[in-house]
């Protein structure tokens, strides 16, 4: 029967898209299915408390983040795609010369 089917961790991960530690904290913190002994040191979670778990989360949505151009002093002696070596310098931008 599909709905009793537990799945182990390998499959668990791959499932639900974090990592084994990100997984451990949400199930200590009650906000994730919690395992089910299955063997001496063997554990598994419940298939079905998975996919409702998975449901039950907001999807969320990746957009990119725009640079605000002038946030750092590197940035503000970059114009123009040529850097001002003499600005950069003198506003301490992190900009260093090798010495010989």
């Amino acid at each position: 029967m599909e709905a009793d089917k537990v799945i182990r961790r390998r499959e668990l991960l791959q499932m639900i898209g974090v990592s084994a530690a990100t997984q451990w904290r949400l199930e200590k913190a009650g906000l994730f299915p919690r395992r089910i002994r299955v063997g001496r040191g063997a554990v598994g979670w419940h298939l079905a408390e998975v996919q409702e778990w998975l449901k039950s989360r907001d999807r969320v949505e990746r957009h990119m983040v725009q640079r605000t151009p002038g946030r750092r002093a590197a940035d503000r002696a970059f114009q123009g795609g040529v850097l001002d070596l003499r600005e950069a310098v003198s506003s301490g931008a992190g900009v260093s010369f090798p010495t010989k």
